[in-house]
């Protein structure tokens, strides 16, 4: 996998799109070596590619935070029980769980 870089939007969203291949093969390596995952829900996004990353790499018990107004807090709340993850709701209790989490890893 490349670099990274910043997210194009002219990038056509489909496998044989070689630029957005590259980068979502880059996002999906580096969750996997990651030594703290990182989901936070903002009220005004539905964030479909988030949902689904936080489905595949739950096993490794990201820290997950979701503002109050996050239009599928609902879902994840339902997922939270399903998986026993902590979902910290609210910015706040999110960014205090991630200091948690680097203390766990330092």
């Amino acid at each position: 996998p490349r670099h990274g870089g910043e997210w194009r939007t002219e990038w056509m969203e489909n496998y044989d799109s070689g630029p957005f291949k590259e980068q979502v093969e880059w996002e999906l390596y580096h969750q996997k070596q990651a030594d703290l995952l990182l989901y936070y829900f903002a009220a005004d996004t539905i964030s479909p590619i988030t949902l689904f990353e936080l489905g595949l790499f739950h096993d490794r018990k990201p820290v997950v935070g979701v503002d109050p107004a996050y239009k599928r807090i609902g879902n994840l709340m339902i997922t939270k029980d399903h998986f026993d993850l902590d979902i910290h709701v609210g910015w706040d209790r999110f960014v205090a769980a991630l200091e948690r989490g680097l203390d766990q890893i330092s």
